[in-house]
């Protein structure tokens, strides 16, 4: 079934928004006006809306569905972003720092076979002045091969279009 004008999908739309009004954290839409809507709230509406794509194209008609566009669709309702929060996500680095203790880096050096390259390179004493560049480096050629992700954990507002302009188009003068 396609969305055509012989279809009136406003009852698909109905079920649609009040299941993602639910994955918000809103209770009613209508005076939701100002309502913080938390980063995990946000990510379970996204997820919501990712597994009923097909739907959510259907009943608005839109190409790619976001959670943004469907409030400003069913209501002209703005989701804006009140405070942007953005961290990263990175694996542990499984290489010791360089300030570890002279064991540490032993123990890792034995661990992967790589104690006798290193004596190679910088001779038979283990010196700290030797092993803070090498382990920068190894942490550095680590961390350029495994970015971190970026995570937003903003915080949105939703506000609702002004009560003056809901009004019987009648009155409109």
């Amino acid at each position: 079934q396609n969305s055509t004008e012989w279809v009136d999908m406003s009852a698909a739309r109905l079920v649609l928004m009040r299941k993602l009004i639910g994955k918000l954290g809103i209770t009613e839409l209508w005076n939701a006006d100002k309502k913080m809507i938390s980063p995990g709230a946000f990510r379970k509406a996204e997820g919501f809306l990712e597994k009923n794509t097909e739907q959510a194209t259907l009943a608005f008609g839109m190409v790619q569905p976001t959670v943004k566009k469907l409030l400003n669709s069913w209501g002209g309702h703005c989701l804006k972003i009140h405070t942007r929060i953005r961290k990263r996500d990175r694996d542990d680095v499984p290489i010791p720092v360089p300030e570890c203790s002279l064991d540490e880096f032993v123990e890792y050096m034995e661990k992967r076979s790589l104690l006798a390259q290193f004596q190679q390179m910088h001779g038979a004493r283990l010196l700290k002045k030797n092993i803070r560049p090498y382990l920068r480096g190894l942490r550095r050629v680590w961390k350029a091969s495994h970015p971190s992700r970026r995570l937003d954990e903003s915080i949105r507002q939703i506000e609702s279009p002004p009560w003056h302009l809901l009004r019987h188009p009648t009155n409109f003068s």
